[in-house]
């Protein structure tokens, strides 16, 4: 496939990696393939304006789910799923500690946007690695999610992902968005929500907001005009040999 030509496969991270070490290990590969560059050869590495990043947090997944049927509730229309087992699903990913994703710092320009994913489990660990990266947090984004029925979650569901907006220097916006909250609707795949992707939406806003030149980091498909890296796409390096973070 040719990142440059904008097709779009859609997989979870690292389903074909088995140990954790192994993104790593390609991080400190450097593996240099870019939209444009054929695989095997080196691509300087760009000083990138904007960063969007979903590490892979160690989390659960849930039960394992089966059909879904719609149904009304007190918010509203709900997607109720049937239960199909008693234990938590396996991740089909490799995991990541917090402290393993603060290494990853990537090179970027003086003055840069940073929008890193998370989840009600690591709020507080989002902040950590934004600042760990160079960026000083800005304001907290969240998707509101329609409500599935059962899902994750003790005495109140979780519905909600987060995406923390930070900044590195001084960079311009190119837009403005009125909210800081957003229901856009799931990607779905045969009926099924894609474990943690992202709706199309969010990389327009980002588009809208943040000049590039861009990254995505962790990756699920090449993106026109975006460097993209992760273990499922031909991955630009996160820094380049002796090269100040």
């Amino acid at each position: 496939m040719n990142p440059a030509q904008g097709q779009s496969r859609e997989y979870m991270h690292g389903l074909r990696m088995e140990p954790v070490v192994a993104v790593r290990h390609m991080a400190a590969r450097r593996i240099v393939s870019r939209a444009g560059v054929a695989h095997g050869e080196t691509a300087e590495v760009t000083q990138h304006c904007t960063i969007v990043a979903d590490p892979p947090w160690k989390v659960a997944t849930g039960r394992p789910m089966s059909n879904y049927s719609n149904m009304k509730g007190a918010d509203g229309e709900l997607q109720k799923w049937v239960v199909a087992g008693s234990t938590s699903r396996p991740q089909a990913y490799p995991t990541m500690t917090v402290a393993e994703i603060c290494a990853l710092r990537p090179s970027t320009a003086p003055a840069a946007h940073l929008y890193l994913w998370t989840i009600n489990a690591y709020l507080q660990d989002a902040f950590t690695v934004a600042r760990a990266w160079g960026f000083k947090p800005s304001t907290m984004l969240v998707w509101a999610k329609r409500p599935m029925g059962g899902g994750l979650g003790g005495c109140y569901g979780l519905a909600t992902e987060y995406c923390l907006f930070a900044r590195r220097g001084t960079l311009k916006a190119t837009g403005r968005v009125g909210r800081n909250w957003f229901d856009w609707k799931r990607p779905y795949k045969n009926g099924a929500g894609l474990h943690s992707a992202k709706p199309p939406e969010f990389y327009s806003m980002v588009e809208t907001i943040s000049p590039g030149p861009r990254l995505e980091m962790f990756a699920r498909a090449p993106r026109p005009g975006w460097d993209v890296w992760g273990n499922e796409v031909e991955s630009y390096p996160l820094t380049q040999e002796g090269q100040p973070k």
